[in-house]
């Protein structure tokens, strides 16, 4: 096991007209039982003080298997957070197979600028608007617009 660990679960649900104060939002902070890296403070903003109660990896995985239900799952860079979703999901004994849907593979293919594909990059060139960036319902509400911007 790398020693990577969940701190934060966040997503939405939207309708094919996406309309971002109509989603509905789940979010919950994962006790990660150590204290976390300084990069990760940074980059996320989330502080140990944040997680220390927070419920347990396979209780927090299993209320977003709930949430979620059989929709797809919608993001930039999509491989990356299924890759956590999946291991926090197996090693908690539940299945976790769900379609997804990459906006960075969708912008790599119908996009010749930016250069970068990054959902930094892609936020400035669209005009997208986030909060905070690395934060996942943030995030989330971001390749939302993006997914319906590109479709």
């Amino acid at each position: 096991m790398s020693g990577k660990r969940t701190v934060r679960l966040e997503d939405k649900r939207w309708t094919d007209t996406f309309v971002a104060a109509d989603l509905d939002t789940f979010q919950t902070f994962v006790n990660p039982h150590r204290r976390l890296e300084r990069k990760i403070v940074e980059l996320t903003g989330i502080e140990d003080e944040m997680v220390a109660e927070a419920p347990e990896e396979a209780e927090a995985v299993r209320a977003f298997l709930d949430f979620a239900g059989e929709l797809p799952l919608l993001g930039h860079n999509l491989i990356f957070d299924y890759g956590f979703l999946k291991q926090a999901a197996v090693n908690a004994f539940f299945s976790f197979e769900r379609r997804g849907i990459d906006t960075l593979k969708i912008a790599r293919k119908v996009l010749k600028v930016p250069e970068s594909k990054s959902l930094d990059e892609l936020c400035k060139y669209f005009r997208i608007f986030r909060k905070k960036k690395h934060r996942a319902v943030d995030d989330a509400e971001a390749a939302a617009e993006l997914f319906f911007l590109l479709k």
